[in-house]
């Protein structure tokens, strides 16, 4: 989702810049009426892949249980982490020194000084993954026994680390397509990969893991779709590239191959940097949960069974609703940063969080009536109904925090977010070592509740501070929770018998659509 956020940034500050320009003549406000249409298209975009994201977890669910859903989220934060390392901010990095290029030059000189710097990145990005990927496969081994401790883990890190070198050059393709405003092109390769991973898995599941298999075989033919995806991603931006570039005499580029990996250096590493430590810290806390778990549960195969419910079925859902909020304040956010007005910028701010709060407070609502009904819906059975209940009452909590965060982020405020979350890191990593450890499960969920906690009143706080935001306690929270907690009451005891899947369906649309009327309201009044 950061990649959408990113585009949709670009995309959006271009229309601004374009509407405030004094003097448009008609075929400069039918490109600014362009770019707005394709930051719609993206928040589109966004919507199916999170969609079909989130069709594909509840199949992956289906087929490999809790505890294999455990095991596959452990692997995965070994592999976020060390993608992360092979990655972070050469797609910034790029298309911000692309498009700063191509403004300053003429366009020939623009373009031949772009590929230099994309030719540069690519080959720091192509060594530092290499190195990446070598470590991850030789040290697999090494994370399973001692880090992970579980051997089930060895094989499907080793291939993930074929990914690597794919993921770092398509991160710099992305950036050169953006800073070249082509900014289409990157999410709809994104929608492509993610299609042929699911593809890929499924057809393996279909054709190779047919009766009883191991989670090992589960988890190894996973991963070997995800780097194929990743593959499939690489190939397809190497074309486009390829067909994209124009014909015609060569034009020396404006800096030479040092000045543009000293370009490059410059801008990635402050936001490598910041993505390293946050990185670590996140896969330090995937890492110890599983652990804890154990010892307080006495049983391996439990542990990962409660650490997938939840890490893996549980918060993806509990976030799912977000998506389609946060596709549309994306579009917003950018408008914000491009604002030098101070009293109109924290009017806007204003706006957007009331909006935010009025449209969170009732998915937690529906999150915590209608926990088994969603459940079951998505994952076909109750498993994770009591996780997704107790998490639903800090759920308008998590949508609030990380709309803050991104506002903060959009006035200059990254460095106070950044610590930030070194202090709910901290928080959480000395409630692992202690609570979860004697607490178990229970202590997991109030762990994930106060953290979430902390870290909203943090950023939420902060926002408000440096905006001036006034609240109307009663008309954007105090109202709507009441009035969506009625409803969704009624609609459980009225419909409590039905418990299929298309009941639990029509019991969510329902409490959707009697908060309409509700949020009408409230946004009416706010006006």
């Amino acid at each position: 989702m950061i990649i959408f956020q990113y585009i949709l940034k670009k995309a959006i500050l271009r229309y601004i810049n374009l509407v405030k320009s004094a003097n448009l003549q008609s075929s400069e406000k039918e490109k600014a009426q362009n770019i707005f249409t394709g930051a719609a298209v993206l928040t589109i975009i966004s919507f199916l892949i999170k969609g079909e994201g989130m069709l594909f977890r509840s199949y992956l669910a289906a087929r490999i249980g809790t505890e294999g859903m455990g095991l596959y989220q452990l692997i995965m934060s070994v592999y976020s982490l060390f993608a992360t390392f092979a990655t972070s901010g050469f797609t910034v990095a790029i298309s911000r020194l692309v498009s700063e290029k191509l403004a300053f030059y003429s366009k020939k000189e623009g373009i031949a000084t772009g590929r230099r710097i994309l030719s540069m990145g690519i080959c720091i990005a192509f060594l530092i993954s290499l190195l990446v990927s070598v470590l991850l496969m030789a040290l697999s081994p090494f994370m399973a026994t001692y880090v992970l401790k579980d051997a089930r883990t060895a094989k499907p890190l080793f291939i993930l680390g074929f990914s690597m070198i794919f993921m770092a050059v398509s991160a710099c393709l992305k950036g050169y397509l953006l800073g070249t405003g082509q900014i289409y092109k990157p999410s709809l390769v994104s929608l492509f990969e993610q299609t042929v991973k699911i593809a890929v898995i499924i057809f393996f599941f279909k054709t190779f893991l047919i009766g009883k298999q191991s989670l090992e075989s589960f988890c190894t033919f996973i991963v070997t779709g995800l780097t194929l995806g990743e593959l499939s991603s690489f190939l397809v931006l190497c074309i486009m590239y390829v067909l994209g570039k124009e014909k015609g005499t060569p034009v020396l580029p404006a800096l030479t191959r040092k000045e543009s990996i000293i370009s490059v250096s410059k801008v990635t590493l402050p936001i490598a940097g910041s993505a390293y430590t946050s990185n670590i810290l996140h896969t330090a806390e995937s890492v110890l949960i599983p652990a804890m778990l154990e010892i307080s549960m006495g049983s391996k195969s439990e542990a990962l069974s409660v650490f997938g419910i939840i890490r893996g079925m549980a918060i993806p859902a509990l976030f799912f609703p977000f998506s389609f909020l946060s596709a549309v304040v994306s579009v917003a956010i950018p408008e914000i940063s491009g604002t030098g007005n101070k009293t109109l910028r924290d009017k806007k701010i204003e706006k957007i969080m009331k909006t935010v709060a009025v449209y969170s407070i009732p998915a937690g609502s529906i999150f915590f009536f209608l926990a088994p009904d969603i459940a079951n819906l998505l994952y076909g059975g109750v498993e994770s109904a009591k996780y997704i209940k107790a998490l639903a009452t800090v759920t308008p909590f998590m949508y609030i925090e990380t709309v803050s965060d991104g506002l903060l982020k959009s006035i200059g405020e990254e460095s106070r977010v950044f610590r930030y979350g070194l202090y709910n890191s901290a928080l959480r990593l000395l409630s692992i070592l202690f609570f979860i450890k004697s607490a178990g499960e229970g202590g997991y969920v109030i762990l994930l509740i106060v953290s979430n906690t902390f870290s909203f009143l943090l950023c939420y706080g902060r926002l408000r501070k440096v905006s001036g935001m006034k609240i109307d306690v009663f008309r954007e929270f105090i109202f709507p929770l009441s009035a969506t907690v009625c409803e969704c009451s009624i609609i459980s005891f009225l419909f409590h018998s039905q418990t299929s899947p298309r009941w639990g369906l029509f019991k969510i649309v329902l409490s959707i659509l009697s908060y309409v009327p509700v949020a009408f309201y409230v946004q009416r009044q706010k006006r």
